[in-house]
């Protein structure tokens, strides 16, 4: 190798240097700015992030966990949640100006009637009720902010109400029901130069804090999160050990594991034919390093439940292929041993500095008289806790010396 090549940690092969990234082994999104693999080559790297890690990450689960350990602020007013109190309620958790607040969610009024005046022959008005093809806002409840925007939304409707008047009144056989009514009654619609009324919207307090939410239970999907952990451990492993001394004791499995989880682009292609509709429900695109892969867009869980309602032409391919993926599935959750469901406990308030961590540890698996090699790894103080198996079992003495450790400090929280 030379200055203008390296070798990628993940494929062992030898690329020019222009091809080159920095893995963070511990996802930067997580607050890693430290731990890194540099000699890995960005085919790989942007591939593990379309096809696990950034699943991982984008969870409601792990973005709780970001904003509870304040590494992703949330913005103006979004609801973020649903929870249970210590008191037995149900509410809805918002962050309102970086604040997480429990309050109710918003209750907007529709309709989609309105009473528009006809006149008849001698210019006497009558009211009748229109029905619209579609609804319009009338009222909300809630803060300002949500206050500010329904009325955003109310000016919306009210162009597209005046619109729709407008033409209707020049034509009314766009509602036959309506054109009929009229010729019985002898009335005529005149043509409306505008629509105006006020929305009613009740104030109600940006909420209470956050201070007694249950922990909430989340499953973790066992594809992608043992994909992350075995991805963070095989990363760990070679920066501490090296690729040649990992290589004599590493089973090619692991790494054809990590790689695998696209899907055939013949069946989506097939899918594409067959129910276009289904298409972006089943798979989702992604272009690591700009090459087109697709990957199954949900669970193995909610994939079971659509396959049923696919077309006769298209079951049975996705139903094979979704086998084959629980298959792998499976292979992948053999070499992980992580807690499940995911919780996190904010009864307590935020975590102390002493909880704002992750850390990662070689060490012996020990089966009798033989070993495997694994990492322990904790995020964020424990909330997540796994152990990789990152090898066959071998004689114990071939991992003599594996022994490392490495705890990453979180950067200053911003809530």
């Amino acid at each position: 190798m030379n200055n203008a090549t390296y070798d990628c940690h993940y494929c062992r092969q030898t690329h020019d240097v222009s091809t080159r990234s920095v893995e963070h082994i511990v996802p930067e999104a997580l607050g890693n700015r430290t731990l890194k693999l540099a000699g890995v080559c960005k085919q790989w790297n942007n591939f593990f992030a379309a096809s696990f890690e950034t699943p991982v990450i984008t969870l409601e689960f792990t973005q709780a966990v970001l904003r509870e350990y304040g590494l992703n602020k949330v913005r103006g007013v979004q609801q973020l949640e649903v929870v249970t109190t210590a008191r037995g309620t149900t509410e809805y958790v918002w962050s309102v100006n970086g604040k997480e607040v429990l309050r109710d969610r918003p209750v907007r009024a529709r309709k989609n009637t309105i009473d528009f005046p006809a006149f008849d022959a001698n210019g006497n008005q009558h009211t009748i009720q229109i029905t619209l093809p579609f609804e319009y806002l009338v009222g909300t409840t809630g803060d300002e902010t949500e206050r500010a925007d329904a009325t955003a939304r109310s000016n919306r409707d009210m162009r597209r109400l005046l619109d729709y008047l407008q033409g209707l009144a020049r034509d009314p056989s766009a509602d036959p029901a309506l054109a009929q009514m009229l010729r019985e009654r002898q009335l005529t619609l005149p043509v409306p130069k505008n629509v105006d009324y006020e929305i009613r919207a009740q104030h109600v307090s940006d909420g209470e804090a956050v201070s007694d939410i249950q922990p909430k239970p989340h499953a973790l999907d066992i594809e992608r999160w043992s994909r992350f952990y075995l991805k963070i451990g095989w990363c760990f492993a070679s920066l501490k050990l090296g690729a040649a001394r990992l290589a004599a004791i590493e089973d090619p499995e692991i790494l054809r594991l990590l790689k695998g989880g696209d899907v055939d682009p013949g069946l989506v292609t097939l899918c594409a034919s067959e129910a276009p509709e289904q298409v972006d429900n089943l798979f989702r695109e992604a272009t690591p390093n700009g090459v087109r892969v697709w990957f199954w867009r949900r669970t193995i869980r909610e994939t079971d439940e659509i396959v049923p309602t696919l077309p006769p032409g298209l079951e049975p391919f996705v139903r094979t292929a979704l086998e084959q993926r629980k298959v792998d599935a499976m292979r992948v959750k053999t070499w992980v041993d992580f807690r499940e469901p995911g919780m996190l406990d904010r009864k307590t308030g935020r975590p102390a500095e002493a909880d704002r961590f992750h850390r990662l540890r070689l060490e012996k698996i020990v089966r009798g008289d033989r070993a495997a090699l694994g990492c322990a790894i904790t995020l964020f103080g424990g909330v997540l806790d796994a152990v990789a198996q990152l090898s066959p079992l071998v004689p114990a003495d071939a991992l003599a010396g594996i022994e490392a450790e490495e705890v990453v400090r979180l950067p200053p929280a911003t809530y």
